[in-house]
């Protein structure tokens, strides 16, 4: 069964707080890619889509012009909660669910999408349960990310700020905090993840924003890792927060961080099969 890492309200509060949603060109992606094996109707409609591990809704929410009806299901309880209190859509519903079994009939699903999610499933179960919603042609859609200060020779201090993400990440590592297939994935970008049915067609993108300190220390606390660290030793937690906010005090020669706007660079890898 899946894997349940973000249970906590106060963890659900930051996620969609330091969480973005996945680039408009990434959906208009799959949507093409749907397009080929599966037609919308006259409307330019298709019936259902399910977001699978869908959190607050950030990949939820920019299915609402695409498809009649969109469930995203979750098995954190809390995230669900926050799902629902941004759900602005009636063609949109939110249910608690694992990966595994979820409330939807037999080839009733033109698409299932899961960001930063699919490595916590039970990915048989999950690709059992993917072949009983989807229609023929039908697609999965696995999305993955990650988000670092952009590193450039022109910019001393963007590299100096990768480099405390970096060592953020190996620090949780180090403290067997986490999970080695979050650890695989890391590296390999879903490069090695199994296709559910023969078709299997990856993509990836990047996107650099503005973010602000205090949005990014948000997502660094949206990470599976920290969030071990802060339910088995919460002191211990805010001093690996504090540290780095000490740190980022120092490269950017100012007392008052959060409000700082620094580069990011969201890199997107999307890997899609069709039933």
């Amino acid at each position: 069964m899946t894997n349940q890492q973000f249970s906590s309200r106060n963890h659900a509060a930051t996620y969609v707080q330091g969480r973005l949603s996945p680039p408009s060109e990434l959906i208009d992606t799959v949507l093409d890619y749907l397009r080929e094996g599966c037609k919308p109707n006259e409307n330019g409609l298709w019936p259902i889509a399910v977001d699978v591990g869908a959190g607050s809704g950030q990949s939820t929410f920019l299915l609402k012009d695409h498809f009649t009806n969109i469930l995203g299901v979750d098995i954190s309880e809390a995230q669900i909660d926050e799902a629902n209190k941004r759900n602005q859509f009636s063609n949109i519903s939110f249910k608690v669910s694992p990966a595994e079994s979820i409330p939807v009939e037999d080839n009733s699903v033109s698409l299932v999408t899961a960001s930063q999610c699919v490595h916590w499933f039970d990915l048989p179960k999950f690709y059992q349960e993917l072949d009983r919603m989807l229609v023929p042609g039908g697609v999965f859609a696995a999305i993955f990310y990650t988000a670092s200060p952009i590193k450039t020779t022109e910019d001393a201090k963007m590299n100096q700020l990768a480099e405390v993400v970096e060592k953020a990440f190996d620090d949780l590592t180090d403290m067997g905090l986490w999970d080695q297939r979050v650890i695989d994935l890391y590296h390999s970008y879903y490069t090695d993840l199994p296709s559910p049915f023969n078709t299997n067609v990856k993509h990836d993108f990047i996107c650099p924003i503005s973010y602000s300190c205090e949005n990014y220390l948000n997502y660094i606390k949206s990470w599976s890792g920290y969030n071990k660290l802060a339910e088995k030793d919460p002191e211990k937690a805010k001093l690996f927060i504090d540290n780095i906010i000490e740190k980022l005090k120092s490269i950017l020669g100012t007392e008052d961080v959060l409000p700082v706007q620094i580069q990011v660079v969201y890199k997107f890898f999307l890997a899609m099969s069709r039933k």
